[in-house]
């Protein structure tokens, strides 16, 4: 096995842990809690032991070795996994099985960045490991594993029905002002990401402005490879407006409707963060966390079909315009 085949299966083994989880929450058995810890200590041990059986390089190794033994530290001791989730404002109880085990497994999601920096793969989005590999069906297969994990992770099929995971989600009437709100933010965030730092060393110096624009052209460079991927995998129309509606979808009923009231919202945009690295960018990996962090702060005021629509418009109006920019352009 090598390190691409492991982080294909990263995904579906969380929704696996979730699932058993929610199921022994689910039938009121404490007993069996102990027996989950155990299990999962002893996985994160494989995983660690794995390490020297796997090609892959020593930066990945480290990364994947501390990440097992720091969430060893929060599945073990209580003090670590309260002081972690006061300092990221959480909602997570260590007498909640869910809360416990969830939140240390979710921290190998944070290697995706240097798997990608290092190995040019990318655990999330493109499946197959590469940007060659953006394609509607990975993107759809992905997305999928996401709508599961959602509706899993709160309990669907072991400890709740389907309306009220539907509530859980916060799935309910758009608020359209906020639509409009959320648009705009994103407009915003983008324009001081990538354009603000100019005017402002303009005023300062224009010695200061040209190594602000060295870095961003640096920056924007990688943004610009993997835009071109996008361009030339985006077949058709039709295409474009499923993807951005699955994504939509899925992403955010993941999020902002599962993860959020538990995780809080910095928490949660750092996942989303990391789980969207296909840029190789600094300034881009600030800009989705700003747009994710803006997204949550809308989720908080109004409900996560809000924060659906402004995903898939927003997605539309970047794909869509890549698309006419690509075939009729």
């Amino acid at each position: 096995m090598d390190i691409t085949t492991l982080t294909k299966l990263a995904i579906p083994i969380l929704i696996i842990i979730v699932y058993t989880v929610n199921l022994i929450k689910g039938m009121q058995q404490p007993k069996l809690n102990n027996g989950i810890i155990i299990s999962l200590l002893l996985l994160n041990m494989a995983i660690i032991l794995s390490m020297f059986f796997i090609n892959t390089t020593n930066l990945i190794m480290i990364s994947i070795i501390l990440t097992s033994l720091i969430s060893s530290l929060l599945l073990l001791n209580k003090n670590i996994f309260e002081l972690a989730v006061k300092i990221l404002k959480m909602d997570l109880q260590w007498d909640d099985i869910v809360h416990r085990t969830v939140f240390p497994m979710s921290l190998y999601i944070f290697i995706n960045p240097i798997i990608y920096f290092t190995m040019n793969g990318n655990l999330a989005i493109f499946l197959n490991g590469a940007l060659d590999a953006f394609n509607l069906i990975n993107i759809l297969g992905f997305q999928l594993l996401l709508f599961i994990f959602a509706f899993m992770g709160i309990g669907f099929g072991t400890r709740r029905s389907l309306k009220q995971c539907i509530n859980r989600l916060g799935v309910g009437a758009p608020k359209i002002l906020y639509i409009i709100f959320g648009l705009v933010g994103i407009f915003i965030i983008n324009f001081l990401v990538w354009e603000l730092p100019i005017y402002l060393t303009d005023l300062i110096s224009p010695q200061i402005k040209n190594a602000v624009v060295n870095t961003l052209i640096n920056q924007s460079y990688s943004v610009d490879s993997a835009v071109q991927a996008m361009k030339e995998a985006i077949p058709s129309l039709y295409e474009v407006i499923i993807m951005v509606v699955v994504v939509g979808v899925s992403e955010e009923l993941l999020f902002r409707g599962a993860l959020q009231p538990r995780f809080g919202n910095l928490y949660t945009s750092l996942l989303f963060s990391v789980l969207h690295f296909q840029y190789l960018s600094i300034l881009a990996f600030v800009n989705v966390f700003l747009i994710s962090y803006l997204f949550g702060i809308i989720k908080n005021r109004t409900n996560t079909s809000t924060t659906i629509l402004i995903h898939m418009i927003y997605d539309f109006i970047a794909f869509g315009g890549l698309y006419l920019l690509y075939n009729i352009i």
